[in-house]
């Protein structure tokens, strides 16, 4: 082994920088564009760059191992910060479906992906036999300042992403903003179900319960009228309309879970919902007392498990993407359009004496598509909203929803229909920021009507 004696400072820094640093530079950049939280200095890039000065070819297969799952949780830990991902399950389960993904999604993953090759190839190429015993002092320098500036400066300064991870994996809480998902689940266990409390002893034929795709609760009430404008306007036509919030935050297999069949959903093992005690959902419970059962969703049957679990469920008929390939497809995972679905959900509200209908949103999921918005009745500028911003397409694609829900009041055959709409997680962003001075945190919304 080849030790060089004559130490070059620049170069020396320069190496450790490269494999040190720069991937910090990364989630720092992302962190201020999303207001999101990050220790400034993840020391796990520090003892990556440390193994990588070893000479040994185990180590540096070691060093390799771990740059890549340091990099990977770093990145869970921005995730669940920005989406309501409790734990690595959920991200897990949705990997078959990326290239289904919005456009932001998948550029930011080849982001991720070239950054990654750039700091290994660095980090190879920088670390070769010289200056060995240098680096690793200097390694352990950077190591014990952070440490220090962590306990007496700010403990924002430096950590272990590693270790938080590490520690908070026992209660699946991996968020550091405000034990984000630690208040998610105090929010969501132990509460009954709205729509099983209106349906359960309903005595009404037709029903529809609608989980409507990241539909939030705004904070300006102007805002959150004007989206359901239309069916306000028609309040004469109904026998009733009632609507407000709900305390809930998750994903939306568990706020399906939720209100269907009262089960919190811990983590997102979907394949093994069919093993769980689904007697008392609200589909079997309604099947029970005669009614015909049917369920819809502009997606594919498989994201989730639908297509296994929707039958246990108590769902006689089931209705996905593969059924309705004829169909006009929006931007969200290339699904059907929401639009396209409704006269297939009258056709079934009016199929049998007694139905009962759910329908999974799909139009309205993130990164709500400009493309996917053909009624732009929603004055954004009005209600202080930025023109094109997530938060105004958002409300935009809802306030079109509803528009579209509205005319069903005044059709003849929809008389007596029963409609219960909750929205199944407030609507995620890139922009924390621009999320929390829009939408009420960890709400979302709900109304319930029946037409005369």
């Amino acid at each position: 082994m080849k030790i060089n004696i004559n130490l070059n400072i620049f170069n020396l820094f320069l190496s450790f920088l490269i494999c040190a640093l720069l991937p910090n530079s990364l989630f720092i950049l992302v962190c201020y564009s999303t207001h999101t939280l990050r220790p400034w200095l993840n020391l796990d890039y520090v003892v990556v760059a440390v193994l990588f000065c070893l000479p040994w070819l185990w180590v540096r297969i070691l060093a390799t191992a771990l740059l890549l799952y340091t990099f990977l949780i770093d990145c869970l830990l921005i995730t669940v910060q920005l989406f309501p991902i409790q734990n690595i399950s959920a991200s897990t389960h949705l990997l078959p479906f990326i290239w289904q993904a919005p456009l932001e999604y998948l550029l930011m993953l080849g982001m991720a992906v070239i950054w990654l090759i750039i700091i290994f190839y660095l980090s190879i190429r920088q670390n070769n036999n010289y200056y060995i015993k240098q680096r690793i002092v200097l390694g352990l320098y950077v190591l014990l300042t952070g440490i220090i500036c962590n306990f007496f400066i700010t403990s924002n300064f430096a950590a272990s992403q590693l270790m938080f991870f590490s520690v908070q994996g026992s209660s699946n809480n991996y968020s550091q903003a405000d034990n984000f998902n630690a208040d998610a689940r105090m929010f969501n266990s132990g509460k009954k179900s709205l729509s099983m409390q209106l349906f359960k002893n309903n005595h009404n034929n037709r029903l529809l319960l609608i989980i409507d795709e990241s539909w939030g609760s705004a904070l300006n009430i102007q805002l959150q009228n004007a989206v359901i404008q239309k069916l306000l306007d028609k309040r004469n036509n109904l026998e009733f309309f009632e609507h407000g919030i709900k305390k809930f935050n998750g994903v939306t297999v568990q706020a399906e879970l939720k209100e269907l069949c009262q089960i919190d959903l811990p983590s997102l093992d979907t394949q093994n919902i069919v093993n769980l005690n689904l007697n008392n959902c609200l589909p079997n419970l309604l099947k029970n007392r005669g009614y015909t059962t049917f369920a819809v969703h502009g997606s594919a049957g498989s994201f989730y498990n639908r297509a296994d679990w929707y039958p246990a469920i108590g769902f006689q008929h089931q209705q996905f993407l593969e059924n309705m390939q004829h169909l006009p497809k929006c931007y969200p995972f290339k699904g059907v359009c929401d639009s396209a679905i409704f006269a297939d959900v009258k056709k079934m509200l009016l199929a049998q004496p007694k139905s009962f209908v759910y329908w999974m949103t799909l139009t309205t999921h993130f990164s709500y598509a400009e493309e996917d918005i053909h009624n732009i009745r929603l004055n954004c500028a009005q209600y202080d909203l930025k023109l094109g911003s997530k938060s105004c397409r958002n409300n935009m694609l809802h306030a079109q929803f509803f528009d579209q829900l509205a005319q069903w009041i005044n059709d003849p055959q929809m008389k007596g229909v029963e409609v219960v709409v909750i929205g199944d997680h407030p609507p995620p962003m890139f922009d924390t920021a621009e999320q929390n001075t829009v939408y009420n945190e960890y709400a979302v919304s709900w109304l319930h009507f029946k037409i005369k």
